[in-house]
């Protein structure tokens, strides 16, 4: 956690490890410098692996390997934010948990948005929430919803990271609204650092930074998330494999 608050400041001098300064490393690991890491992989070294995808000349396994937007600013930061911060620290009480669910009833959304965000107001709030529904509800909900409930500080964290949703989320990025997503995570982080203390930073909020970076090796954030990997996982553990065939319903499922 507490690398987060030593490198924030040099954020612009960041730079991704190159393939010739990483290769050495690999090479010694090859050739048995660091047998155990081959031959236990259970051994605890940190960030110490071996993978058969290191014998590949070419393979840079730090910038061949992407940050999940689905996991990290979902099930990662949103949920973070909202239970742990807001609900834990008692920003958002239960009454105004049953208060803000009463308002998003009464908002009308197409009929092909998906799952709805219900069972606010339920147990410790906001419970079972799928990737897809945090989505929903910070691109869609959260503003009109939560505002009347947060302070200045909650309010400005609140705008920045459901401007960072609406913006990764998009089928089209440029580089300028990739580096204005980037600077309003990093304000998100700094907010959170100096009203809630370091200990509500999370590797999930170091690992957003580096959205950015992905974004401009693999494209928008679309592409490489894990929305569809998850609803394969749906349609194959709904799937009866003695009877029915598995892409029946493949493409309505996937669009």
């Amino acid at each position: 956690m507490k690398i987060i608050n030593i490198i924030l400041p040099e954020w612009k001098i960041w730079r991704i490890g190159l393939l010739p300064e990483i290769r050495p490393s690999i090479v010694r690991m090859l050739l048995g410098g660091d047998v155990a890491i081959q031959t236990q992989p259970e051994v605890d070294l940190p960030s110490k692996r071996w993978s058969e995808l290191l014998r590949l000349p070419y393979f840079n396994p730090i910038r061949f390997l992407t940050v999940d937007p689905m996991h990290c600013l979902f099930l990662g930061i949103a949920k973070w934010i909202v239970k742990k911060i807001w609900v834990d620290e008692g920003v958002l009480t239960p009454d105004n948990l049953k208060n803000i669910q009463r308002k998003m009833n009464q908002i009308q959304v197409p009929a092909d948005l998906g799952r709805i965000p219900r069972k606010i107001d339920r147990g410790e709030g906001f419970i079972n929430f799928t990737a897809d529904q945090w989505r929903t509800f910070f691109t869609i909900y959260a503003t009109t919803s939560l505002w009347e409930y947060l302070s200045a500080i909650d309010r400005t964290i609140l705008t920045h990271f459901v401007r960072v949703c609406s913006v990764l989320v998009g089928r089209i990025l440029t580089f300028d609204l990739i580096e204005e997503a980037a600077e309003r995570l990093i304000k998100i982080i700094k907010l959170i650092e100096e009203h809630y203390g370091r200990d509500k930073i999370t590797p999930n909020l170091h690992l957003s930074l580096h959205l950015q970076e992905c974004s401009h090796d693999f494209g928008p954030l679309y592409t490489f998330w894990c929305f569809s990997f998850e609803r394969m996982n749906g349609i194959l553990g709904n799937c009866n494999f003695f009877f029915l065939p598995i892409y029946d319903n493949y493409d309505n499922e996937m669009c």
